[in-house]
Formats: C-alpha cells, structure tokens, sequence
C-alpha cells in the first residue's frame, strides 16, 4: 500500500471527498491532507510516531504551520479506569485485567478540539490504522 489514497462518497468515484498522501521516507514522516476545493494546497497534515498510534493533527488552511485540532493516542489519557468507564469498576477473577490489556493493545483515543468535524478525524485515524497496522 504505497501513495496516496482518495476517498469519495459511497457509489460515487468522481465525487472525492478528500485525499489522504503519506510522506514516510521524509525526516520526520507525515500524511498531508487534500479537501477536494480546487487548490493543491495542504488543507490539514499529521505528523508523529504513526506505528504507535501517537500523532497529531494540524489545519492549515489559515496559514502558517497550522493549528493543533486533535491528536490520537494509543494509550487512555483518562487518569484513572473509574473515568473511563464512567462507573464503579468491579474486579472479578481478574477478568477486569484482561479487558484493559484488550483496550491497551486494539484501542486508541482520539482527542479533538471544539469545533472540529470528529467524523473526519476518525476517518482519517481509520485510514492511518489501515496503512500502518502491524501484521501478526
């Protein structure tokens, strides 16, 4: 899976939505962002460790080096496990320890910024899972 990668609306190629362009041989590896828009201009970029799961992402369509809008983890930045399950937790034959090493190694967490499209960004973390996933 090298270049780039278009997505566009279901049941229509002609219709692109975005284009997703990794930049791995780089210095510091990144995947820019096109908005179909008519421009060839960088509308938003990533850029951090993509194997482990721990990037940001920037808008730069004011300018500029860009905006901070979101960044993914691979690890919960919630402080403790009673927050993120958003309840009492309950050990039961260390089954609760199974669960998290499952949420630990199949899960990362998105964190957005007010006002940004949480669609698009999943979408893209979706597609930066797809394109550096470990095979096992």
């Amino acid at each position: 899976m090298h270049g780039k990668w278009i997505v566009s609306k279901p049941g229509n190629d002609d219709d692109v939505i975005f284009t997703f362009e990794p930049h791995l041989l780089a210095i510091t590896p990144k995947v820019d962002i096109y908005l179909k828009d008519g421009d060839r201009e960088v509308d938003f970029y990533a850029k951090g460790n993509f194997r482990e799961k721990h990037f940001q992402f920037y808008d730069k369509r004011g300018g500029g080096d860009g905006v901070k809008i979101g960044e993914c983890k691979k690890q919960s930045m919630f402080k403790s496990l009673e927050a993120f399950a958003g309840r009492d937790v309950y050990f039961l034959d260390g089954q609760l320890t199974a669960c998290f090493l499952l949420v630990r190694r199949d899960v990362y967490f998105l964190d957005v910024e007010p006002g940004v499209d949480y669609a698009f960004l999943v979408t893209i973390c979706v597609l930066m899972d797809e394109k550096f996933h470990d095979k096992e």
